[in-house]
C-alpha cells in the first residue's frame, strides 16, 4: 500500500528544545491526520547536506558557526531545481522577526509560543496545498520513498504498477483505478486504460502521444484523447506562471 507522507526537519543546536518540538509536532500530525516523520538536526551544516529530503523545515536562526539565515541562503543557492522546502524560522529573540521576514519564509515561530505557532504553521500548509509531497511504496520487502515531482508516469502491467522516474523504475501490486484515486490531488492524467502521466514532465503534446522532458514517448489512446487534452489544458491554466 502507498502511504501519503511528509518529512519534517527541526534544525536547532539546542538539543533539548529540538526534541521537545519534535514530540509536539508528531502529536499534532496525528491530530491533523497527516502521516509524517519528524527528524531533529543539530547543525546548519548537516541540514545543508540533507535539505532536499524534507518537505518542511523548522530552522533556528541563532545557531553557532552558521546561523539560520546563512543556512537558508546556502540551500537557496545549491537547490538543483530552484524548489525549496517550506521554511519556518525559529527564534527566541522577537526582534529578529523583521530580518526573518526578508527571506519570505512560510512563517516565523517564537520559541516562547511554539505550540500555538507551529500548529498554525501546519494548518497553513494544509490551506496552501493538500497535495502530498512523497510516497512510501512497498517493493518486495523494501520500502522506497519517491518524491511525487520525480515520478514521470505510472504504467500497469499485469498485476503490477510500475513507477518511472528519469533513471529508475519501481513496482508494486495495484490497480490504475486505485492509484488514480490516491493521486487525484497530484493531478496525474490518464493517457490510456493502463497509464497515468505526471503533467509537470510533459515537454510536447501531439495528436497521438506526449513527449516527456526526458525524451520518452507515451501514446494517448483514442478512448482517452479528448479527456486527456481537456484535463491537460486545465492543468496548464492553473499552473501558468
Amino acid at each position: 500500500m502507498i502511504i501519503i507522507v511528509t518529512k519534517i526537519a527541526v534544525c536547532d543546536d539546542d538539543k533539548k528544545f529540538c526534541l521537545i518540538i519534535k514530540e509536539w509536532l508528531e502529536n499534532q500530525l496525528k491530530e491533523l491526520n497527516i502521516q509524517g516523520k519528524v527528524e531533529p538536526i543539530y547543525s546548519g551544516s548537516d541540514l545543508i547536506d540533507r535539505f532536499e529530503e524534507f518537505s518542511l523545515i523548522f530552522l533556528d536562526i541563532d545557531m553557532p558557526k552558521i546561523n539560520g539565515f546563512e543556512v537558508y541562503d546556502a540551500i537557496s543557492k545549491i537547490s538543483s531545481d530552484g524548489e525549496l522546502p517550506y521554511i519556518a524560522f525559529l527564534t527566541g529573540k522577537d526582534e529578529m522577526v523583521f530580518d526573518a521576514l526578508k527571506k519570505h519564509p512560510l512563517t516565523f515561530i517564537r520559541k516562547s509560543d511554539y505550540k500555538e505557532e507551529t500548529l498554525y504553521c501546519l494548518k497553513k500548509i494544509i490551506d496552501k496545498t493538500e497535495t502530498p509531497f512523497e510516497y512510501y511504496l512497498k517493493e518486495g520487502r523494501t520500502t522506497v520513498v519517491l518524491k511525487i515531482k520525480d515520478i514521470e508516469f505510472i504504467e500497469k502491467v499485469n498485476n503490477y504498477l510500475f513507477f518511472y522516474t528519469k533513471k529508475e523504475k519501481y513496482r508494486e501490486r495495484g490497480t490504475v483505478a486505485g492509484i488514480e484515486k490516491k493521486l487525484c490531488k497530484c493531478r496525474f492524467l490518464r493517457l490510456s486504460l493502463g497509464c497515468l502521466v505526471n503533467p509537470i514532465h510533459i515537454r510536447e503534446l501531439t495528436t497521438h502521444e506526449v513527449i516527456l522532458q526526458s525524451g520518452k514517448h507515451l501514446p494517448i489512446s483514442r478512448r482517452y484523447r479528448a479527456e486527456f487534452r481537456s484535463n491537460y489544458y486545465s492543468w496548464m491554466v492553473d499552473n501558468v506562471g
